[in-house]
C-alpha cells in the first residue's frame, strides 16, 4: 500500500461486492442509528481503521435488531488500487469482531446496488418446541405452545403469490406494500425443530416475522387457514399482529439473477 497507489478523490475508486455473515444478537439491526450499535457502524469503522478512508457502505437488506444474516450483501469502496482479494478479505476479517465475518468478496461495477439490483431473497426461521442449549438458543426460537404442523404449513402456503402485505408490516402509508412470495413453507428437521423457508422478491419491515407469527397462531388455536385471505385483503397495517422474536430469523441468501436456486441455511 504505497503512497503512489493512494487515490485522493472518491470518484472512480475500486468497488467491491461482499457477502457477510453476522450474529445479530448484540446489535440494533443493520442500519446505523443514533445512540445505537448497528452492524453498519462496525463495518464502516473497521474499513476506516484499515484505510483511514471515510465512507457509507450500502447493503441489500436492513435486518432488524437481533436478526442474523448468512447472506447479507454489501458494497464498499477502497482508496487503494490492485488489492489481492484474498488478502483484502483476510485483513478485513482480522479487524472485525468475532460475530461478523466476510464470506466472499469480488469487484463490482460502481453502478451496482445491493438493494435495488436484488431479484429475490431467502429468509429462514427456526422454531423449537423445547428449550435449547446456550450454544444455539440465539438462532432458534423456543415456542412453548403446541401447534398443528399441517395447519401451520397450509397457513404459510396462503402467502405464496403476489399480494398487498400492508397488514403484515408496520404502518405502510405512502409505500408500495405489494410483494411476490415464491416459496413459503416449513419442514421438520427433527422431532423438536422446524425450519421455515420464505423466498420473495422483497420484504417490508417485520413482514417475515409477522407472516410466521400469523401462521403459527392459527396453527396453535386451530383456526381455519383461510383467515389469512381475509388479513391479506386488509389494506391497513394490523399493529395488533405480533412479531416472532428476532433470534430465530436468518437472512440466508440474496440473488441478483431471478433463476438462482437457493439453499436453506443449515444449522450445525
Amino acid at each position: 500500500m504505497t503512497n503512489e497507489n493512494y487515490i485522493e478523490k472518491k470518484l472512480n475508486l475500486p468497488c467491491y461486492k461482499s457477502v457477510i455473515f453476522y450474529d445479530g444478537t448484540n446489535y440494533q439491526g443493520w442500519q446505523s442509528q443514533k445512540n445505537k450499535l448497528a452492524i453498519q457502524d462496525i463495518i464502516e469503522k473497521t474499513l476506516f481503521k484499515i484505510w483511514k478512508f471515510d465512507q457509507k457502505i450500502e447493503a441489500a437488506s436492513r435486518t432488524d435488531s437481533g436478526v442474523h444474516a448468512y447472506g447479507q450483501v454489501i458494497k464498499f469502496k477502497s482508496p487503494i488500487k490492485n488489492i489481492d482479494l484474498s488478502y483484502l478479505k483476510k485483513i478485513i476479517n482480522e479487524n472485525l469482531p468475532k460475530d461478523i465475518f466476510l464470506r466472499d468478496i469480488e469487484y463490482c461495477n460502481e453502478n451496482f446496488s445491493p438493494r435495488f439490483d436484488a431479484k429475490k431473497k431467502l429468509y429462514n426461521y427456526f422454531i423449537s418446541t423445547k428449550k435449547q442449549t446456550p450454544f444455539n438458543n440465539k438462532f432458534i426460537h423456543w415456542y412453548k405452545y403446541k401447534y398443528d404442523f399441517d395447519i401451520f404449513n397450509e397457513s404459510l402456503s396462503k402467502f405464496i403469490g403476489t399480494h398487498d402485505f400492508t397488514a403484515f408490516s408496520t404502518d405502510s402509508k405512502d409505500k408500495n406494500a405489494i410483494r411476490t412470495i415464491y416459496k413459503c413453507e416449513s419442514k421438520k428437521l427433527n422431532n423438536e425443530i422446524v425450519m421455515v423457508s420464505i423466498e420473495g422478491n422483497g420484504f417490508l419491515k417485520y413482514m417475515v416475522r409477522r407472516i410466521i407469527a400469523g401462521a403459527i397462531t392459527i396453527a396453535t388455536k386451530g383456526y381455519n387457514p383461510n383467515i389469512i385471505d381475509q388479513y391479506l385483503q386488509n389494506k391497513n397495517a394490523c399493529n395488533h399482529l405480533y412479531n416472532m422474536p428476532p433470534e430465530g430469523l436468518i437472512l440466508t441468501e440474496i440473488a441478483y439473477d431471478k433463476d438462482t436456486i437457493f439453499r436453506d441455511f443449515v444449522l450445525n
